[in-house]
């Protein structure tokens, strides 16, 4: 294969060198070759024409060139977190690709860019040079080289313009554009968190909801703005834009939601100056259960409707005045106001601005091809919306967080819990090392992950989140996640399980509730009881007798859809939505989902009441750096409380606190940042829950600091 590319590539040099209309110009790079020739649009000749660059991977043009001569934009990124790239735009269609990489993005969607995008200096001329694969993508139309002809040849479509998904958009863009505003037109596209790792747009996956969709939006720049300060998956906005989407909410689904976010902030203090990962949500979403509750929720699906993105409250007000007197077709009270919170978010289309998003979540379609069709093809369409003339930003006052509590609680279950927790070690105890992840609430609240620099993953308020402590899933363990049937307590309408690799917090697998029905049978015997409970397991391989495991593959290719035995894993549960609140549960009313990692015993280990003859805890690594991990060894059912004490007995921080614990069980310990160099001492109490015995264990900790080893 490779001969016969060379043998095309060395054909086609011949036959440029031949062409007496075309222009030869010395390559900056060896082995390349750059040409001008002339271009065939559409079956006609144009009196341009463009650089051509032929390597040994394949056919480059002129990018943005390129797009002027077929009525599109071009728009490059420079120095934008160490990345130089071009986004182009051709009607709503938007891709972008970085500088000397081999992955790009078309409508939000991953492609080979073979040979990458690369920049040269022609005629003392920066030029950015594009494959014409991806372009061809990026128009949704034919880019060829004829070496016979020695031309370009493209076929493409007109644009899609405003109305050409959703018809009421064009009069909306049009009424928009005759009362004072720039309208530009964006669009909306499934988003995979992955993909964005892996092509490094990401430092991570967001802690993705495995096998759940994403969509997000993109926009052109701020009208007369050429050149991105961001990476074109995101946007900045000036105090007095908006950006309107317009369309139909999706068809029958368990769950939908919009929300705006803060995704990538600059930070000049304390120095040195940088950006940095926040995907925090910017207050609480719209979502099915609260956009209309003066309507049942059947009548919520496919419904035309209009959002609002804005921080000017009198922009955003005539926007929806503009809107209503468009079109008949969306009602006043189907328009909402997504708010960008003045004083939180930093405006600006210049390189110290926010970078923002906006994120469509949709869950548990009805109808498998219903949802094919929304995600791939949403009926919505976006736009940037600018004044023509500036004036005096009135601000929106920004709302209240709605609260979470409902009054109600899952403790009664507990008893139930137990009975669970107690098959679940009648079968493994005698075969397996019963090894316990402590559970803790997961994601941070918006508001406080922006004011703590913390990077928030793009949580959302209509969900509570579990993680589980890390762990490595050996060829032959199983990961047991177990708990209540959170949608029979009204605490969730759906909720689901998701592995991910810790390192790039990547949800490659998982499962909702509806395939955890049933599954606790096997651990308890009155199955009215074991129905209001779950107990599901990943591994590796499947469990002869047990239908309900998820098959946990290796990641072999590198691509994030797995874990190997040497990654550390994490599992993350979503509670989504309380049937009173109709916001997410609150951790206080919910029993935290539970996971043990059930390892095979292959010493002659016969019972964990045989091997654990008292408490125990291992600190490991010690001396400390900045982390540790802490051991307990609990022989019978505990609560157990820890805290770190200085050598003069004065407890520091806050003690942490595990409750209804057995066996082994794990806990990642943070030192403080300000903590000083020297010798600290642990303890934990721990209090059997049946006998009311206490016990002490401690160990002693070195803490070298950050600067340590």
């Amino acid at each position: 294969m490779k001969t016969k590319s060379f043998l095309q590539w060395l054909m086609m040099v011949i036959m440029i060198a031949i062409i007496g209309e075309s222009k030869c110009f010395s390559g900056t790079l060896k082995g390349d070759t750059l040409f001008k020739v002339p271009v065939k649009l559409n079956n006609v000749i144009l009196k341009d024409s463009l650089f051509l660059r032929i390597t040994p991977s394949g056919t480059q043009v002129e990018a943005k060139k390129f797009m002027t001569l077929i009525g599109g934009s071009y728009h490059p990124f420079t120095h934008v977190f160490h990345q130089d790239g071009l986004m182009v735009q051709y009607g709503k269609f938007i891709s972008f690709a970085r500088n000397n990489f081999v992955l790009g993005f078309v409508n939000l969607q991953m492609v080979s860019m073979l040979p990458p995008v690369i920049n040269l200096l022609i005629e003392k001329v920066s030029v950015d040079f594009a494959p014409l694969s991806f372009l061809a993508k990026a128009i949704g139309g034919t880019v060829g080289y004829d070496a016979v002809t020695g031309r370009i040849e493209i076929t493409v479509a007109p644009p899609k313009e405003f109305g050409s998904i959703f018809p009421p958009a064009r009069d909306v863009a049009l009424a928009l554009n005759n009362s004072g505003y720039y309208v530009q037109q964006g669009e909306t596209n499934k988003i995979n968190s992955i993909h964005l790792c892996i092509a490094r747009y990401s430092p991570d996956a967001n802690g993705n909801n495995a096998a759940f969709p994403y969509l997000a939006i993109q926009l052109p720049p701020s009208p007369g703005k050429d050149s991105l300060y961001y990476i074109p998956l995101t946007f900045t906005l000036n105090t007095d834009e908006a950006v309107v989407m317009i369309g139909k909410t999706p068809p029958e689904c368990k769950y939908f939601s919009y929300r705006s976010y803060l995704l990538n902030r600059y930070y000049d203090f304390p120095p040195p100056a940088t950006r940095k990962k926040i995907f925090a949500s910017l207050g609480d979403s719209k979502s099915l259960y609260r956009m209309r509750e003066d309507l049942p929720l059947d009548s919520m699906f496919r419904r035309k409707f209009a959002f609002i993105m804005a921080a000017d409250s009198l922009v955003a007000m005539h926007i929806k005045s503009t809107i209503l007197s468009a079109t008949p077709a969306i009602s006043e009270k189907d328009i909402y106001f997504d708010i960008i919170p003045d004083g939180i978010f930093r405006f600006g289309n210049n390189p110290y601005g926010d970078w923002t998003t906006f994120v469509h979540r949709a869950s548990l379609f009805r109808d498998k091809t219903a949802e094919d069709e929304y995600i791939n093809n949403p009926i919505l369409e976006i736009m940037r919306v600018t004044p023509k003339q500036s004036a005096p930003s009135v601000f929106f006052k920004v709302p209240p967080y709605l609260s979470k509590i409902s009054g109600t609680n899952e403790f009664s279950m507990m008893p139930k819990l137990k009975l669970l927790e107690d098959g679940i070690y009648n079968t493994y105890h005698k075969t397996h090392e019963i090894i316990w992840l402590q559970p803790s609430p997961w994601a941070i609240e918006g508001f406080t992950a922006i004011q703590e620099k913390a990077d928030a993953l793009g949580e959302v308020s209509d969900a509570l989140y579990i993680i589980t402590s890390d762990f490595l899933l050996g060829e032959n363990d199983i990961a047991l996640v177990y708990g209540i049937n959170h949608t029979l307590t009204g605490q969730a309408v759906y909720n689901n399980v998701t592995i991910y690799g810790r390192k790039y917090w990547n949800g490659f697998g998982g499962i909702t509730n509806f395939e955890m029905e049933k599954s606790a049978r096997k651990f308890v015997t009155d199955t009215v009881t074991a129905d209001k409970l779950f107990a599901y397991s990943f591994a590796r391989h499947p469990i002869p007798g047990n239908p309900f495991v998820y098959i946990v593959p290796s990641d072999t290719n590198k691509m994030l859809q797995g874990i190997n035995v040497n990654d550390t894993a994490v599992i993350g549960t979503r509670l989504y939505v309380n049937s009173i609140t109709k916001i997410g549960p609150d951790p206080l009313e919910v029993i935290l989902d539970r996971t043990i990692i059930l390892r095979p015993v292959t010493t002659g280990f016969t019972g964990l009441r045989d091997e654990i003859q008292g408490p125990a805890v291992k600190v490991f690594p010690n001396p400390v750096k900045d982390k540790t991990t802490l051991e307990f060894s609990i022989p019978e059912w505990s609560d157990v409380r820890i805290a770190l004490y200085n050598s003069s007995g004065q407890q520091l921080g806050k003690m942490m606190q595990l409750n209804h614990v057995r066996g082994t069980v794990i806990q990642e310990l943070r030192l403080a940042e300000n903590l000083a160099p020297g010798q600290y001492l642990l303890q934990g109490i721990v209090n059997e829950i049946e006998t009311s015995d206490q016990h002490t264990v401690t160990s002693k900790i070195m803490f070298v600091g950050r600067k340590g080893f």
